[in-house]
């Protein structure tokens, strides 16, 4: 008999604007021995626009874990992530997100046409996060010039990876 049993996450249909079912398919895999999680993962069914501003065309995430002893919460091992699509907003900071190095990895997988980075270090901010100049530094973005808003149609977007710095409020 298998060790381990899949089964597809019902995603609740009302108020669920995330992560819309009609839209993503989640599925986990779970250790039949040891009643924990080895395996997550969501993938896209269908092109998804998030606000008229950001729209994925495809996408597939996967969390792997190793199981241990019932008692105890089941190991995370690997993050898998790919996907394409316009615009990403992503957390560059540190702390309780990614930090500058990670985020730049994620750019990589997912080749996004225009990156804002969000979450981090400013002077109106004195929590532990880390300043966006790591990330543009990993991203080999030189010197941004922020901007005070960003409005993208798909007939202007860049052909290679472009970072876009957005100005915040003090």
């Amino acid at each position: 008999t298998a060790k381990s049993v899949t089964y597809e996450v019902p995603l609740k249909r009302e108020g669920n604007t995330r992560f819309p079912p009609e839209k993503f398919l989640v599925t986990a895999r779970v250790n039949k021995e040891l009643r924990a999680f080895e395996n997550v993962s969501a993938r896209l069914k269908g092109a998804v626009r998030e606000k008229l501003v950001i729209r994925i065309s495809a996408g597939e995430g996967s969390l792997d874990f190793t199981p241990v002893a019932p008692d105890y919460p089941p190991q995370l091992t690997s993050i898998v992530g790919t996907g394409s699509g316009s615009v990403l907003f992503v957390p560059v900071g540190g702390g309780p997100t990614i930090n500058a190095a990670q985020a730049a990895e994620v750019v990589s997988m997912l080749e996004p046409k225009i990156v804002v980075p969000m979450h981090y270090a400013t002077p109106a901010f004195t929590g532990r996060l880390e300043p966006v100049e790591k990330f543009l530094k990993a991203m080999g973005a030189g010197k941004v010039q922020p901007v005070e808003s960003l409005k993208v149609s798909e007939s202007e977007l860049p052909e290679e990876t472009e970072v876009v710095l957005l100005t915040y409020e003090h």
